[in-house]
């Protein structure tokens, strides 16, 4: 099983691939003694700050063996409020330190970022479901995701009774699944040997998720927040 790669501008995006691990590579994070992600050696510098801001959990999954997938989340800050900060006297220069969330001197001692930020906005959320046969752990941790990549081993809905003897979801499953939770895109990913051309069954998953798209070595997306996609 392949691990999560995943790179961040630590302002605007979030970057996610997927492939098996290199000697090379450094390990992010380890919750419980695992490993939770990687680095690539094109992306060293990004370590300590990423392991900073990232919410990476994982997600206990239904397969014949115990196995679990990954939710990775970037939690957004409130907007800088100037007027604010100018009414507790901080230097212009020390506003950036509170839009990373230092705390600075004020005219009447320390001012913290929450004193100078709005409400919280919405992050970007990346779920991975590892594999897996549908399971209500995943379906809640894909709620609102901006993607979801999900196994889909089987294409058609006439191997439904397969998939779920191997621990593994069809094309149908894993975009019903998608549907319910509220997703935002779906990646169907690891087949089986079987299919030699997924785009051909990629129906099976449109008809319940119509955004839904077959996932392939390499494939990347740069995930936006919601303004900048309206805006």
């Amino acid at each position: 099983m392949g691990t999560i790669l995943f790179a961040s501008d630590l302002d605007n995006t979030l970057l996610f691939s997927h492939r098996h691990r290199q000697p090379e590579d450094r390990c992010v994070e380890r919750l419980n003694g695992a490993e939770q992600g990687f680095f690539t050696r094109e992306t060293p510098d990004l370590l300590p700050q990423v392991v900073q801001r990232v919410h990476l959990l994982p997600i206990p999954t239904r397969h014949r063996v115990p196995s679990r997938g990954d939710a990775l989340t970037l939690p957004r800050a409130g907007r800088f409020l100037p007027e604010k900060a100018r009414a507790l006297g901080v230097p212009v220069a020390d506003w950036k330190k509170l839009q990373h969330g230092e705390t600075v001197q004020g005219r009447e001692g320390e001012v913290t970022p929450a004193e100078v930020l709005g409400p919280p906005r919405r992050g970007l959320k990346f779920v991975f479901s590892g594999d897996t046969a549908p399971c209500p752990a995943l379906e809640a941790a894909a709620q609102d995701a901006d993607l979801l990549l999900c196994d889909a081993t089987y294409a058609e809905p006439e191997q439904e009774a397969q998939a779920k003897q191997y621990g593994h979801s069809t094309f149908g499953q894993s975009a019903a699944l998608a549907a319910r939770a509220g997703a935002k895109r779906l990646w169907l990913v690891h087949y089986s040997p079987m299919i030699t051309e997924p785009e051909e069954c990629l129906h099976f998953a449109q008809g319940a998720f119509p955004r839904a798209e077959c996932g392939f070595d390499g494939k990347q997306l740069t995930l936006q927040f919601e303004e900048e996609l309206h805006g």
